[in-house]
């Protein structure tokens, strides 16, 4: 409240020029303050979004580096070849045997067939020769054979037998022979560390 004095009375509520303009600086100057402290909060809002955003790229692109060089730097795992299967000794080859006794079956059949084809034949020569004289030579008897159709056809038929036998046989001999070669490479190998033997691992039946 101001009081001033006009002629000898004392009056309050009245502001002079100079109290209204000071009190209108005053509010100028809150309001101004007002306005800087609003925008210097918002200039620090600015800057703290702005640093917590580089911050978060920067540790997004550390850990995103960080990974690329680990994978980069992790060691690859080394692959060991697996080293050839071999068998050392060929009686423990279950193809091998199981290739043994087929040949050696085939080989009983043919000879049991073998047989019973030259005992045919011996019927029929003793057939013929009873038709013959007592005094008929080696040379007459083969030229009657040789006439006689049941002979012939015996005759055919062992011929047949006696070559697929010779056929038998020379497959049983390549058989075994490649086989012996085949594990003697086997044996070089396995000293060598270029194979593993599997010998245990086919167990003979």
């Amino acid at each position: 409240m101001v009081r001033f004095k006009n002629h000898g009375v004392v009056c309050s509520g009245l502001k002079t020029d100079n109290e209204k303009r000071f009190d209108l600086d005053r509010k100028e100057k809150e309001m101004l303050g007002f306005r800087c402290l609003r925008r210097r909060s918002g200039i620090v809002r600015k800057r703290i979004a702005v640093t917590c955003l580089v911050i978060v790229s920067m540790v997004f692109m550390g850990v995103v580096c960080g990974g690329c060089k680990k994978r980069q730097s992790s060691p690859v795992p080394s692959v060991t070849p697996e080293l050839e299967r071999v068998v050392t000794n060929r009686m423990n080859d279950v193809a091998y045997r199981e290739a043994l006794k087929k040949n050696r079956i085939q080989q009983g059949k043919q000879a049991s067939e073998l047989f019973e084809v030259r005992k045919q034949m011996r019927v029929c020569r003793e057939r013929i020769q009873a038709t013959l004289p007592t005094n008929t030579d080696a040379v007459a008897l083969k030229e009657a054979l040789n006439k006689d159709a049941e002979w012939r056809a015996l005759e055919t038929r062992e011929k047949t037998l006696v070559e697929a036998d010779k056929q038998t046989r020379a497959a049983a001999r390549d058989l075994i022979r490649l086989r012996i070669e085949e594990e003697g490479r086997a044996v070089e190998a396995v000293a060598q560390g270029r194979a593993r033997a599997v010998d245990a691992e086919a167990p003979r039946k």
